[in-house]
């Protein structure tokens, strides 16, 4: 990764990658009534929330990043969506089957991105 990527840029890099996968796991938390919200976490640190899928990647398709799923009511919960903007949220949040919602955090900052499956 270049060092003077943006967060997006380093993001969509990996989520290049990634999709795939991604786009199954979503279908699992939708197929097995989990959540209508899927939203995976990227990150350079692991984060205890959800639960973290990076095994099922290599390390170059991370590229130093991890991946955890997890769902919107989780960040609600754990106050990183607040719940005053949780509708505003949801209003907004696109087609799960079409679009991964990420929580991209970068080392130059972070949020949310809708990530179009291929």
């Amino acid at each position: 990764m270049q060092e003077n990527s943006t967060w997006t840029e380093q993001a969509e890099a990996v989520l290049q990658r990634t999709w795939s996968e991604l786009q199954s796991c979503a279908a699992a938390i939708l197929d097995d009534n989990i959540s209508n919200f899927p939203v995976f976490i990227l990150s350079r640190q692991p984060v205890a929330l959800g639960e973290n899928i990076s095994d099922r990647f290599t390390e170059d398709d991370l590229d130093g990043y991890f991946i955890t799923a997890s769902t919107a009511e989780d960040l609600i919960k754990a106050r990183i969506i607040e719940a005053e903007k949780a509708k505003m949220f949801v209003a907004s949040y696109k087609s799960p089957r079409t679009h991964a919602c990420v929580l991209a955090i970068g080392d130059d900052g972070g949020g949310f991105i809708y990530f179009p499956y291929r």
